[in-house]
């Protein structure tokens, strides 16, 4: 997946609960032929920390920092749990929707808010083996 595929998420808003969620779900049905379950109910942080982990198990390998690349998920701390998800745009910067006020943006994972809450890196199962 080269990174021309960032430009037609970018500014998107996501009307749901979990926006965030929203653009994975999205980006890994269009890009990747990957249908995942979306839940738009109100869910406390725990919750949402155990829909990420469902998510990125049911539908991506974990992979090390050093492996990283364009289209990776990347799982990230709030308040201290796993609970936000964007995708790698290159290994220095993340798609993201930040919160329900904000469309998607791009953010360099050295950001103040992404810097030292990114939990782990993902890859869809579909293109675990591409080059």
């Amino acid at each position: 997946m080269s990174g021309n595929w960032s430009s037609k998420y970018l500014g998107k808003s996501y009307n749901t609960l979990h926006p965030c969620m929203a653009l994975v779900l999205d980006v890994l049905e269009n890009e990747y032929g990957i249908t995942a379950p979306m839940y738009d109910e109100p869910l406390n942080l725990q919750a949402k920390r155990a829909l990420a982990y469902q998510l990125l198990t049911s539908t991506c390998k974990q992979v090390q920092p050093d492996e990283i690349r364009d289209g990776d998920i990347v799982l990230i701390s709030v308040c201290g749990v796993p609970a936000h998800v964007g995708i790698l745009l290159n290994p220095k910067n993340v798609v993201h929707v930040p919160d329900e006020r904000f469309g998607v943006v791009v953010e360099s994972l050295d950001s103040p808010f992404l810097k030292n809450r990114i939990v782990g890196f993902y890859r869809p199962v579909k293109v675990q083996n591409d080059g």
